[in-house]
């Protein structure tokens, strides 16, 4: 009886931990640009961070988009499959200077390449960097939080961000 009690406990410790949305334990970053500051995303920094993004996600909770971080600068490659929203995708060299700004079609699988070596991608939804002014050739900065640095009342904040969809 205890090792059966024992199992499903272990067994739905691992569940939970995998099957618990990664957004929900992850860490978050808060992107400053021009005059706009504090746009609240999720941090990618491990290969399976990065290699889920945002996808299966239907509506953004809390969150306006995600960084993908990158310790040495690299040709990022990515698609959009699997992923229900259209996106910016927002390409940042090793300056912290915008190189490009591409469309991320939703569920699609064509490859969305930065062309050159980067050190960051944010992905926001789609229109979201035309909307609040954001161009190739911004200079951006960030920093990281861990979700419990985060008040409730700046999450909440969030809901007004233009783009929230």
């Amino acid at each position: 009886m205890k090792v059966l009690k024992f199992s499903k406990f272990f067994f739905t410790t691992i569940t939970i931990f995998y099957l618990f949305p990664f957004f929900l334990r992850s860490e978050y970053t808060l992107i400053s640009f021009n005059e706009f500051e504090d746009l609240l995303v999720l941090t990618a920094k491990s290969a399976k961070e990065k290699q889920k993004g945002l996808m299966f996600l239907k509506k953004l909770k809390r969150t306006n988009g995600m960084i993908f971080l990158y310790k040495e600068p690299q040709v990022v490659k990515i698609w959009m499959k699997n992923t229900l929203l259209s996106l910016d995708i927002i390409f940042v060299d090793k300056k912290k200077k915008i190189i490009s700004i591409k469309e991320g079609i939703k569920l699609t699988e064509n490859i969305i390449s930065s062309d050159f070596p980067v050190i960051a991608v944010v992905e926001i939804p789609r229109d979201c960097s035309e909307k609040i002014g954001l161009k190739v050739g911004d200079k951006i900065s960030w920093r990281k939080f861990e979700k419990k640095q985060i008040s409730k009342k700046f999450l909440s904040n969030q809901k007004k961000f233009p783009c929230l969809n």
